[in-house]
């Protein structure tokens, strides 16, 4: 995949009277609720018709988060995806500002890099969502869609 930068100037993430907030994807086999470590393995950028920027996330559990400390996992490896949308409302900025602290990222000459999240590690929050859509052959089926939330930087945990 070919890295692409996408320019962000008209969002205004830099301005100091939004304040981040952290807010309260489909995986087959995803992680069970809890507090994880990941780290970001792809970021693919998704341009929606209507303005809005589509980020969706890979990111994979490396371990868990309990009692204040990082602990070993059954669950470290899975795979979970999330989709951030990044719109003109105050409320998508501040969640994708919060996001940027936790993981790191900078922007760069008013925009990001997809290349700006890979391999950042975070602390969140998992949990999981019913998800309800018809299949290939027209049956309506029920997914545990996992949800990330409560973004905060790595830094901040032993």
């Amino acid at each position: 995949m070919s890295e692409v930068f996408i320019p962000l100037d008209e969002f205004d993430l830099d301005t100091d009277e939004l304040d981040a907030w952290d807010g309260e994807g489909s995986t087959v086999n995803p992680p069970e609720p809890g507090e994880y470590l990941l780290k970001i393995t792809e970021m693919e950028y998704e341009p929606r018709d209507n303005g809005n920027v589509v980020w969706v996330e890979t990111s994979e559990v490396v371990q868990a988060y309990q009692d204040g400390r990082l602990v070993a996992t059954a669950e470290s490896g899975k795979t979970v995806k999330q989709w951030r949308t990044l719109t003109q409302k105050k409320g998508s900025r501040a969640r994708f500002k919060n996001f940027m602290a936790a993981t790191g990222a900078k922007l760069d000459k008013g925009g990001l890099r997809t290349s700006a999240f890979v391999g950042k590690q975070y602390v969140a929050r998992i949990d999981l969502e019913p998800y309800t859509k018809f299949n290939n052959q027209g049956v309506e089926v029920t997914y545990m869609n996992p949800k990330i939330t409560h973004e905060r930087p790595a830094s901040r945990v032993s």
